[in-house]
Order: structure tokens, then sequence, then C-alpha cells
């Protein structure tokens, strides 16, 4: 096999890797709260085929209903009830196809064909950034016109092309009813007109090819039918009034948690290397390029800014930029080593060939880490089964993430606080002092009407509601539900899971494990069972012992019982039965790895 063959099968398996890395990628992170809200407004939108009148979907009183991504709700809802909303991983599976090809095609002409293998790291770089912005939501339509936007524009506007900038009206027109960053496809238009004019002051001779007004009516179109929706003009008056809010939600993200900060850092790094490749080129000014060079450093401006000032722009801005920093790395690769150096095709093949050798790998680990990623419960399902068949009292507090879960299966709970900027924002400020810990909670309790509570476990909320005297009506490893007792007799008497030591009531074990039983039979989950193994063994090793075997037989599924079941084999002497619970458990704690090697040496040490 020659070299030329050689890279040829490495650009194919390549392909296939990236595809199959795409594909896990995509089921494994394709929803967010968003998602589920949009769902719920499209089921409402569908009712009568209409707006409804005013926004009733919470407690705390009627407000504007929100209508400026009204065509994505309805898709989402069409979607999820004729797929079903689990199936929707394949959806952004397409999405991202489409973009990665699309984005492909754009580098492929920028470079008219030359050193794409060369900057594809660098377009890999931004398909990682692609994955963590798109899910179901607006913005997946917003990266997908944008590169379609970025595709037609790198065209030549003559006759030939005329037909693809004369459907960019109709896409505006689409994108003006999903999401609010239209403005971004009428901004790149006028930037081009702009560069196409320089470009044919620089070089005259160009005026033959540009010899359409195709774009000029394209913009012309794009612009007028941009406001064409229910939003009308405030996707550009926003960006205007919302610069400082903008600023908040910028710290906000940066704030966030594990996942907000990689990706911050992974966008720090990607506007570094777009920094880095427009400072070093070397070739950029030349006659022919300056007026190009002034295009993509402007389009970098104008769509930093718009990201400053509304955070929802960041995808816009990676899918329009990206063939941009491609483009600039492959001149910085022409002109500062292929030419100066003389190098030949043998020499480019030779590191066509090393890329691809490292990169299919990490593709491969990438596509493989997706894989095998923990799957994450993002909503209480367990819950909101419990809401449907106890029906606690109303009204229910909850967090802003789960309401449109929890809007679309309980259509009877409405929410307090949904996200909806267009509800009095004094709501807002209510819902945010449920959390501060710092000002009385009971006021608003009693004003808003709220007599139960669903939140994650383990918040600092759930002990305060404890300790004015809210009781618990379920619970599971990952959520709680809190009634006052005032409104119902359906909660748990004898049992607080709150508490870490003192769970149930001691004066009463027998009914607290009477209680918590029953309780585990209608709603059997992780926690139930272990805090009847905790209650069970502190009367009887041997029955604790015999319980755990049961459970773990009949919810084969719940491994922190193999953790719990582990140890009691541990403390009993028996280290073969210890090592072969706990090496079926696919949740290991921290303490019991510890333990598990602990009794490695020991029967190793035995048989020595």
């Amino acid at each position: 096999m020659n070299s030329k063959t050689f890279v040829t099968v490495l650009k194919v398996v390549f392909a296939l890797v990236l595809a199959g890395a795409i594909f896990t990628a995509s089921l494994s992170s394709f929803t967010d709260p968003s998602t589920w809200r949009h769902a719920l407004l499209g089921k409402e939108f569908m009712k009568d085929m209409s707006f409804p009148r005013a926004d009733t979907l919470s407690y705390t009183g009627d407000s504007k209903w929100d209508k400026s991504s009204w065509l994505f709700d309805v898709f989402t809802y069409c979607s999820a009830y004729a797929a079903g909303m689990n199936h929707l991983g394949y959806a952004k599976f397409l999405f991202f196809l489409l973009i990665a090809f699309m984005l492909f095609l754009i580098a492929y002409r920028k470079q008219r064909g030359k050193y794409i293998s060369i900057t594809i790291p660098i377009g890999l770089l931004g398909l990682v950034l692609v994955n963590y912005y798109l899910k179901f939501a607006p913005q997946a339509f917003s990266m997908i016109f944008a590169a379609y936007f970025l595709y037609v524009l790198e065209q030549e506007p003559s006759k030939r092309n005329a037909f693809l900038y004369y459907t960019l009206p109709f896409i505006s027109l689409f994108w003006a009813n999903i999401d609010r960053t239209v403005t971004a496809g009428t901004g790149l238009i006028f930037i081009y007109i702009m560069y196409y004019i320089v470009d044919m002051a620089e070089m005259p001779e160009k005026r033959e090819k540009y010899n359409s007004p195709a774009i000029l009516i394209a913009f012309a179109g794009a612009a007028a039918a941009s406001i064409l929706s229910p939003s009308y003009i405030s996707p550009y008056t926003s960006l205007v009034q919302n610069f400082a809010s903008g600023q908040a939600s910028w710290l906000e993200f940066i704030k966030g948690g594990p996942a907000e900060k990689i990706q911050a850092l992974l966008l720090g790094l990607y506007l570094a290397v777009f920094l880095f490749v427009l400072a070093v080129n070397e070739r950029g000014s030349d006659v022919g390029r300056k007026s190009e060079l002034v295009r993509d450093v402007l389009t970098g401006i104008i769509f930093a800014a718009a990201c400053a000032a509304d955070i929802s722009y960041v995808p816009v801005f990676i899918i329009i930029t990206l063939p941009i920093v491609m483009y600039y790395a492959y001149l910085i690769f022409r002109w500062g080593f292929v030419w100066p150096k003389q190098w030949t095709e043998t020499n480019l093949v030779r590191i066509k060939n090393f890329l691809y050798l490292i990169m299919i790998p990490l593709v491969l680990a990438y596509g493989v880490y997706k894989f095998m990623e923990p799957k994450k419960k993002i909503y209480p399902d367990s819950a909101i089964a419990y809401i449907m068949n106890a029906k606690p009292p109303k009204n229910l507090f909850t967090l802003i993430n789960w309401t449109g879960y929890t809007g679309y299966y309980l259509p009877a709970y409405k929410s307090m606080w949904d996200g909806n900027a267009l509800r009095d924002q004094d709501i807002k400020r209510e819902y945010d002092i449920f959390f501060k810990g710092t000002l009385d909670i009971a006021p608003i309790i009693e004003r808003r009407g709220i007599n139960s509570f669903l939140l994650p476990a383990g918040t600092d909320l759930e002990t305060r509601l404890n300790a004015m005297g809210y009781k618990p009506a379920y619970f599971d490893n990952n959520t709680i539900i809190l009634v006052n007792p005032a409104a119902t007799q359906n909660y748990l008497k004898y049992i607080n899971p709150d508490k870490a030591v003192d769970f149930y009531d001691r004066t009463n074990y027998d009914r607290s494990l009477a209680e918590l039983e029953d309780f585990a039979v209608k709603y059997p989950t992780v926690k139930a069972h272990e805090l009847i193994a905790r209650m069970i063994m502190e009367r009887s090793r041997k029955q604790a012992r015999d319980y755990l075997e049961n459970t773990i037989s009949d919810f084969p599924g719940e491994y922190p019982l193999y953790n719990t079941l582990g140890r009691l084999y541990y403390e009993e002497g028996e280290l073969n039965s210890a090592v072969d619970i706990w090496e079926q458990s696919k949740e290991p704690d921290t303490a019991t790895k510890l333990l598990m090697k602990t009794a490695a040496a020991r029967l190793k040490k035995n048989e020595e």
C-alpha cells in the first residue's frame, strides 16, 4: 500500500470514528431544562392551534405568553408526541452531522481544498464546544442556520449563485420564529456586503464576478423576514437594552458547576486560538486578502460583542468563527512552513498520516468516554410518579430547571417561577429568597399558598423546611417531597431521611420500620432499602444480611446495596464473599474501594 492510499484509508477511518463519536455524544446529552418548557408551551399552543391569551402556567398569576420561539415550541411538542422525548437524541445526532458537514464544506471552500487535514484538529476543538451547546433547543436551529448563511455567503454573489442567496430570506423567516439570534443572519449578510464592496475596490477586475444584485436582495429580504415574528424588532433592541444583564449571565456561567467550568475553559482556549491565528497570520494583509482580513476581524468583533450582551449568541459565534480560525491556521501553515521549507507532497503526506494516527485514537477515546459516561438522572421521574399517584396538596414549589418537566407531566400542578422573562420579576426575587437562606420564607409560602416542595435531596432548603415542621411524603437518593402536615395526612410520621443518624422515631421502632417497609413496597427506592437495612442491622446483623441478599435479588440494579452487603461480609470475616459482591457493584464508593484493596491484600497474604 503506497502512502497516498494509506492516507486515504486513514481519512475514511477517521470519518467513521468521528461519526461514531458524534453519535455517542449526541445520545449522552441532548436535552436541557428548556427542552421540556418548549414542549410544554408547544402542547398549550396545539390545544387550540393558536397562541393562548395569557400564560396561566404559574399559580402566582397570569402573564403574557412567550411567543419568541413558538415555532420551535410546536416542533418540540410534535417531535416528543410522535417519537417520544427519549428518542430526541437521534435528532441531535442528525443536527450535529449536518453542522459538521456544512462546516467542512465551508472550510474546504475557504482553503480551496488544500491542507484540510492540517486544520482538522482545530475543527475538532470547535466540535467539542458545539457538543456542549447543541441541545434540543432553539440554539440547535440557530447553529444550523448560521452555518447555512455562512456557506451561502462564501459563494461569490454571481448570477450562478443567485438562487442560494434568494433562500436566505426564507431561512431568516424560520429563524425569527425559532430564536432571537436571528439578528446574526442579517448582520452576517451586511458584513459580507461591505467585504465585497471593499474587495471590488481593492481588485476592480472582480466587478465582473460580482455581477448579481442577489446579495442586496437577500439582505433586504432577510432583514424584513427577521422582524416578521411575534418578537418583531426586540431581537435587535434587546442586544443593547440587556447588555448589563448579559454580563450578569456570564458571571453566573463562570461561577457554575464543574461542567460549566470545563465549558468555560474550552471556550477560553478556543478564543485564545482564534486571537493567536489572527495575530500571527503572515500573509493576511497581502493584496487580495486585506479586505478578507478586515472582514474576518470585524466578524469576530461584532459577534464577540453580541455574545457579551447575550450569552445565547455563543453557539452562533463558534459556528461562524470556526471556519475563520481554520482558514488562518491554513495560511500560517502554508506560508510559514510549506513555502519557505519547500516541502514536497511526500513531506505533507507524512504529516497528514501522523496527524490522523493521533486524531483517530483521540476521537475514538472521546466517543468511548461519552458512551461509558454515567447517565445521571436530570429529572425527578420517580417523584413525578409519586405525585401522579398520591396527589400531594397544591401549590407545588420546585426548581426552575424542573418546572418544564413537571408542567409537561403534571398539568394540574402549576409552578411558581418557570423562567418566563415576561412574568413579574418580583416572583423571581421571591424564588431566589428560598435558596439564599437569609430571609424568612414563611410569608412567601403563605402568600403563594405553597403546601408541597419537590427538591433535590440534601439541600439547605430541605433542612429549613424540616425545622418549620414540613414532613417528608416521598424520598429517594436524588429527590425529596415535603408537605405541609396541616394540608394532608399523607406523609411519613416516623421517618425523616434528612437526618443522618436519628432518621426514625427511636421511641417507636416497630411503627417506624413498618412505615418504611410499607413505603418501600409502594415506592421501591435505593434510599428506602438502605434505611431499612440500617434499621434491621441495629437489631440483627443476620436479618440485615438476609434482607440485603433478598433485596439485591429483587432489585439487581441497586448497586449501593452491594456496597453495604459487602461491608457486612467483610466485618464477619467472609473476605471472598465481600470481594465477590463488591466486584458486581458498578457504583463502588470511596470506602468500598479502600476495603476492596484491603480485602484483596489479606486474601493474597492468606494464600501465601
